[in-house]
């Protein structure tokens, strides 16, 4: 006797049970927040990437360093008060790159 074994690929994953999709496991509202954190996820990451990229003075690096990661930090447990914070830190990034090019 031979035993079919299925693949991750072929109707469901590869503990065998049928695929489930993210509609049958979160509600509308869960989906709304996990595509917010999602949105807030990407938006730290370019954050830190604008951050690394910048040419700072050393107590400005500090600064936005240190503010980066209390808004990182408060995202674990408040999403929209760390998007608001976010929001603020990428306006003092701009700004602090605005007054770099006028230089």
């Amino acid at each position: 006797m031979q035993v079919e074994q299925r693949g991750a690929d072929q109707d469901g994953d590869a503990t065998g049970h049928g695929a489930v999709s993210s509609a049958e496991l979160f509600d509308s509202e869960e989906l709304r927040e996990l595509s917010g954190y999602a949105r807030l996820a990407e938006l730290l990451k370019e954050a830190h990437g604008v951050l690394r990229g910048m040419d700072l003075e050393l107590p400005d690096r500090a600064d936005f360093v240190r503010r980066l990661l209390v808004i990182t930090a408060a995202s674990r447990h408040d999403q929209d008060d760390a998007m608001r914070r976010l929001e603020r830190f990428l306006r003092a990034v701009d700004e602090k790159r605005g007054a770099a090019t006028d230089l």
